[in-house]
């Protein structure tokens, strides 16, 4: 009987705490509609947005609206602000030209106000952004205008942030020594502001460092470091990173049952975090795995939901990757019209 009255508590619980999550975006979605003709109706969107953060479609429509409603008051802060987070999210999902689009929205309406602490964060986003569409040229152009600007406002963090962000460059163009330099600057000014997430992110980076010159003791060294400040901080987006290249590390060292266990532990946050992303190379790294295994139906299943998150968001690196993966599984059972097909369209 207790074991009963326990659910029973538990299901009200679950009732109770629905139904006011229920009531407050009734209550929000109210103060929007009265509300159009002024900022009461924006500032209730910054609410509402907090209530749909675990719901990605309706963030979304949601956010499109705030901006939309900012463009006919003419209410240029909020129209940056909003621009800014969906931005954000656009990056964090994927979509890395809508997020290129909406942070050059908040660029020129910080630029027309001249709020240079902005104009340099944004631009900083967009050397990121790409950097993730592999335009080094671009990326660093930008990184360097951001790095120029916090440099005059002798804002530390934020040239820490640059400093990490060109190391970063040079480590996807193979200049490890050039990468290590700006990582070793970087890390140096975290640790002199006591940013602990600053620190979790360049201890990140030189794990990825080490692991490009095959020191894997070293770069294991450097995630576990990195994880514990992810941990203390309760970082998930930097714990399930640390986890996959863990995973990774392990993979590499031959240690597969606990490269597995790893693997898996990243996916399920990026899955809660909605990074698809980082579900693409997960899913593409266990499906090698499987393969290596010989559970061949396993390793197809996992490089297809790959492929098939990369074909959504056209996101070109993961396409290749599960195609050239899947033309090899297809190769080794003997399929060799489908291996063909997709290692010519690879």
């Amino acid at each position: 009987m207790k074991f009963f009255r326990f659910n029973i508590t538990l299901f009200l619980l679950v009732l109770v705490n629905f139904s006011l999550h229920a009531s407050i975006y009734d209550s929000l979605v109210n103060v929007i509609k009265k509300h159009r003709n002024d900022s009461l109706s924006l500032n209730a969107y910054n609410k509402l947005l907090l209530l749909l953060e675990s719901n990605p479609v309706l963030y979304e429509k949601n956010i499109k609206e705030a901006i939309n409603l900012s463009e006919l008051q003419q209410n240029y802060v909020y129209k940056a602000k909003y621009s800014e987070k969906l931005a954000e999210k656009y990056e964090l999902w994927g979509e890395f030209m809508n997020a290129k689009k909406y942070y050059e929205i908040a660029l020129t309406i910080y630029q027309q106000q001249d709020s240079l602490a902005k104009i340099a964060f944004l631009k900083n986003c967009l050397g990121r952004v790409y950097e993730k569409l592999s335009n080094y040229e671009k990326a660093i152009t930008y990184y360097l205008e951001s790095m120029k600007i916090r440099e005059k406002l002798n804002d530390k963090q934020g040239i820490a942030s640059s400093l990490n962000s060109l190391g970063l460059i040079y480590l996807f163009q193979e200049n490890y020594p050039m990468a290590l330099k700006y990582f070793k600057q970087s890390l140096s000014l975290v640790t002199e502001l006591n940013n602990e997430f600053g620190m979790a992110t360049v201890y990140n980076n030189f794990g990825f460092l080490y692991v490009k010159t095959k020191l894997y003791d070293s770069a294991l060294y450097y995630y576990n470091q990195s994880l514990k400040l992810d941990e203390k901080n309760d970082n998930q987006y930097g714990i399930s990173s640390v986890y996959l290249n863990i995973a990774i590390v392990l993979s590499k060292k031959q240690d597969m049952l606990n490269a597995e266990k790893f693997y898996l532990k990243s996916l399920k946050i990026k899955e809660k975090l909605n990074d698809k992303v980082g579900q693409i190379n997960i899913y593409n790294s266990l499906a090698v795995l499987y393969q290596n295994r010989k559970n061949y139906a396993k390793a197809i299943d996992l490089a297809k939901r790959a492929n098939t998150i990369a074909n959504e968001l056209s996101n070109v690196k993961g396409l290749m990757e599960s195609s050239k993966i899947l033309s090899e599984i297809y190769q080794d059972i003997g399929n060799y019209k489908d291996a063909y097909e997709l290692y010519t369209w690879y």
